[in-house]
């Protein structure tokens, strides 16, 4: 894994207001704000990605004097304006789905890319896989110069949504890159390096073996739990359960880096302390039933004219919001059906009917009313062809400038950090190691 150029560079060198009609410069200008960072620049310069980087523009004849791009300057100077790049409709479809505060959010096309903008509260190293172009530095481009009609190759209107880092779900071959990112961030380097021995940084290792084991702490039943499979069910541990886990992390961790790892660390009176550390670390608050019930139709349903939604659809969604967050206490089946009509009445005006069709059936739910995520998918854009005269999706890149270079796989941070239990995603699902085998990887 690498990332992008983070080579020096001058934004400043043509900025577009002073080489743009003021229509075009406006026109773009509406989609991005106007505290947005605007430059004209070679399409081959040096701050622009390499995936993103074009030697000519499609269909057309090369030429002598390099094509030049309109671009927008990203990363935490210009209010942590960020991108994830994705090489396909359905991985972006796929990102959407399970990301819905951003299903509004601004998407635009380049070359093979389609290029989610957005703002996050914490703005790492860029990072690059097959899967996913994240793009924290450097300028992205939008616009070919020379299209003077042309405010962007637009895939879906509207502007960079805020969203916080930590609840953003990543496809999982990079969840553990760009989550490894965060958890450095606030804790620092996993080893703290004193004359003579190396040692853990247990705030590091906690908070890292909370997030890679999806581990909480109950205060109320004096419990750990994990969540569990792609249901996230949660499943109540002992603290005999996650000293072994917590055992079998560290150990897996080891192995990773041999070299590095301080392996007198992986002793039961050491791993201990790491398990009492997360436990502070690890503790929620529960939301109520009531409360949960009420987040989920605030901000998940809608008012829309036209729409429908059956009750089955309802609680089904329901589920799956509940799924998703630890801490919400859920309702039964049977008193979400009962507290449910009430609590839509309430928020929405709307009363129960048994006329909504689904199937050529008639079925119990709710007029104009709808999902959310559903609603947006209603009113999604599909995206023209990349060609002379298209502005929307991109042309399919022949060549494999996004491809995994340099030999490093999903276990090299940008940074140069090895990422400690990055391969443990399913360390939670396996029996870990006695403690007749501790201090051994």
């Amino acid at each position: 894994m690498t990332a992008p150029s983070n080579q020096p560079f001058d934004p400043d060198v043509l900025p577009a207001k002073d080489v743009l009609v003021p229509s075009r410069f406006q026109g773009i200008q509406q989609h991005f704000g106007m505290a947005a960072k605007m430059i004209v620049a070679s399409s081959i310069h040096e701050s622009i990605p390499q995936p993103l980087r074009a030697n000519d523009r499609p269909g057309h004849i090369p030429s002598i004097r390099q094509p030049e791009v309109i671009g927008i300057v990203v990363g935490a100077a210009v209010g942590n304006l960020v991108v994830a790049g994705f090489p396909g409709k359905e991985h972006l479809a796929k990102f959407l789905d399970a990301n819905v505060p951003l299903k509004d959010s601004l998407v635009t096309t380049w070359r093979s890319y389609w290029l989610l903008w957005l703002r996050t509260d914490f703005v790492g190293p860029s990072v690059q896989t097959p899967e996913l172009l994240w793009i924290t530095q450097g300028v992205v481009p939008i616009a070919w110069l020379d299209r003077p009609d042309n405010v962007g190759q637009v895939h879906q209107p509207g502007t960079p949504k805020q969203v916080d880092y930590v609840a953003l779900v990543w496809p999982e071959s990079v969840e553990s890159v760009l989550r490894f990112q965060l958890v450095l961030s606030a804790y620092g380097p996993p080893f703290l390096h004193g004359k003579r021995k190396v040692s853990l940084r247990l705030g590091f290792w906690a908070a890292w073996a909370i997030d890679r084991l999806r581990l909480i702490y109950d205060p109320r039943i004096s419990s750990f739990a994990r969540v569990v499979g792609a249901s996230k069910k949660l499943e109540l541990l002992s603290i005999d359960n996650v000293v072994e886990l917590a055992l079998n992390f560290l150990q897996r961790s080891a192995a990773l880096e041999p070299k590095r790892f301080p392996f007198n660390e992986i002793n039961l009176r050491r791993v201990r302390e790491l398990v009492s550390l997360m436990r502070t670390m690890a503790a929620v608050t529960r939301v109520s039933e009531p409360q949960g019930l009420k987040d989920f139709l605030l901000t998940t349903v809608q008012k829309q004219p036209g729409a429908t939604v059956t009750v089955e659809e309802l609680w089904n969604r329901y589920a799956v919001f509940c799924q998703a967050r630890v801490n919400v206490i859920p309702y039964m089946r049977c008193e979400f059906q009962r507290v449910s009509p009430g609590r839509l009445r309430e928020l929405f005006g709307k009363t129960r009917v048994n006329s909504v069709v689904r199937d050529g059936k008639a079925r119990r739910g709710y007029n104009d009313i709808g999902l959310l995520a559903d609603l947006n998918e209603l009113t999604r854009q599909d995206p023209e062809a990349d060609t002379d005269a298209g502005t929307g999706a991109p042309v399919k890149d022949t060549t494999k400038a996004d491809q995994v270079r340099d030999g490093k796989d999903a276990r090299d941070a940008p940074n140069g950090h090895s990422i400690p239990g990055a391969v443990t995603s399913d360390v939670a699902g396996r029996r870990p190691t006695t403690s007749k085998n501790l201090g051994k990887p």
